[in-house]
């Protein structure tokens, strides 16, 4: 049921019980739900328009709020404009919900949840609204028969998939028109409902050029969209689109981006197709992109810095700077800039030279191993897994690396992230059975552990070098069995 709500396009929340809030303000949006499911972190947010792009600025929160033990939370924000807002939590991904609700000052919403999706309601004078929206996604997108359309429309043929777009929009409203309480919907709502369509057709469109040739034919050719019979891109606001807020505006923007760099790169050997990638998408942004489009597409390219610097290591700072000096000097809306300046520190703290993030973590005894400890020795640090085929390939590498350098000022720190008790069990048995020698420790929660956070690992294996003065050599080494020259070269 947990990741049925968070596809849907309707916002749950939680609340307190009715009888216990006071009574409220004529300027006052109140938001009020019961049957949620607590969990650790009990703290959500109501955000604002300004922010639903920039999931996890929860310190711009126009509101916030405790998710009781019951399952029950309660909103009340006093303000003189009608708006749309998201419920989100900072790690309890039970109440993040990425479709905007819309309230106008004195509404109510009240939610009742239920892990039956038939028996979910809404309540309060702005229910009729909301429920529409959540019947329109329990019609289109609930339940194994849609999931099953939505899986085939890659198989289509480029005629079928655009007359299958053209007869859902018609039967989304026809659907919407046939609702009792849609003409009294308010008109900013309707017009959001309709660009939402849109906009998740256009991403969808993107990820059918895609993966069409992927998932028909197994060969990786993505189709270029000058190539492709529709122009779907004809009746959407690339550049001046009213509703660049919305999460699937930027998803559709992602895949504009990613399509025209296949497309510039569909003559390069595969060898080639990643190098300097990180560089041409900015440029793409910069190039086709503009006003709050372009903050947009940045902010959403910042969240793949993790990924990107695998990519193209020697290049990877190069551009960001670069990207970050431009960004600074060209941003429409501040807000955005800022998302990506976040997230362009992390990336900052590990740049060749930069002392090296220290952190502490288990051993298979428990006792806590830190980068610390080694400081006037190089660092061979590998970020694997138990659960990840492609580490476990590389081990006999690694361990032919250590018997090369064996005796030499080096270690090994092997970081194995395990997400469980269970998981961490498993590897203490792994590295004895297998003999996997080094310095061992255990990174619970695997990617989401605090510790190697600085690290910004988003993929195992991940190699890093840090030299005898305890600095940062290479935040993405090369793999044992290419490590060898990096590692001498910091010896001499």
């Amino acid at each position: 049921m947990k990741n049925l709500l968070l596809f849907t396009s309707v916002i749950i929340g939680i609340s307190i019980l009715l009888s216990s809030c006071s009574e409220p303000k004529n300027n006052t949006v109140t938001i009020i739900g019961n049957g949620f499911v607590f969990e650790e972190d009990p703290m959500a947010y109501l955000i604002d328009k300004d922010d639903i792009q920039i999931h996890g600025q929860y310190s711009n929160a126009v509101d916030s709020t405790t998710l009781n033990k019951d399952g029950s939370f309660l909103f009340q924000y006093e303000t003189e404009e009608s708006e749309f807002y998201q419920i989100v939590s900072t790690t309890n991904k039970n109440l993040n919900f990425y479709q905007p609700i819309y309230l106008s000052p004195g509404d109510t919403l009240i939610i009742n949840n239920s892990d039956d999706i038939d028996s979910i309601s809404f309540g309060g004078n702005a229910r009729h609204q909301h429920q529409i929206i959540f019947d329109l996604a329990k019609t289109f997108e609930f339940g194994d028969e849609n999931r099953k359309a939505q899986h085939e429309r890659i198989n289509k043929e480029a005629k079928e998939l655009v007359e299958y777009f053209a007869e859902t929009k018609a039967k989304k409203i026809e659907f919407l028109e046939q609702q009792e309480h849609y003409a009294n919907m308010p008109d900013a709502q309707k017009d959001y409902i309709l660009a939402n369509i849109k906009n998740k057709e256009v991403s969808y469109y993107f990820h059918y050029l895609r993966l069409h040739n992927y998932y028909t034919k197994e060969q990786w050719k993505p189709i270029s969209y000058d190539s492709f019979p529709h122009p779907f891109l004809s009746s959407f606001e690339l550049n001046e689109n009213e509703y660049y807020w919305d999460g699937e505006f930027a998803q559709a923007l992602n895949g504009y981006v990613e399509n025209k760099l296949e497309s510039e790169t569909a003559v390069l050997p595969d060898s080639l197709k990643w190098h300097k990638r990180f560089n041409r998408n900015f440029n793409i942004i910069k190039r086709e992109l503009s006003g709050p489009s372009k903050d947009v597409a940045l902010a959403k390219l910042s969240t793949q810095l993790p990924m990107l610097i695998n990519t193209d290591t020697s290049h990877f700072f190069e551009t960001l700077d670069e990207m970050h000096g431009y960004f600074k000097d060209n941003h429409t809306e501040k807000r955005f800039y800022d998302f990506f300046k976040k997230n362009y520190d992390k990336l900052v703290n590990i740049k060749p030279g930069s002392p090296a993030p220290d952190f502490s973590l288990p051993d298979s005894t428990g006792q806590l191993v830190s980068l610390s400890d080694f400081k006037g020795k190089v660092v061979f640090m590998d970020f694997w897994g138990t659960w990840c085929p492609p580490c476990i390939e590389a081990i006999p590498d690694h361990l032919a690396l250590q018997k090369k350098l064996e005796g030499e000022d080096v270690v090994f720190l092997n970081i194995a992230m395990e997400y469980n008790e269970n998981d961490i069990d498993r590897w203490k048995k792994f590295i004895k059975k297998k003999n996997f020698t080094g310095t061992n420790v255990v990174a619970e929660k695997q990617f989401a552990n605090e510790e190697i956070a600085p690290y910004s690992v988003s993929s195992a294996p991940s190699y890093v070098l840090i030299d005898k003065a305890g600095n940062i050599a290479a935040p993405r080494a090369s793999s044992p069995k290419h490590a060898e020259e990096e590692i001498r070269k910091l010896l001499e």
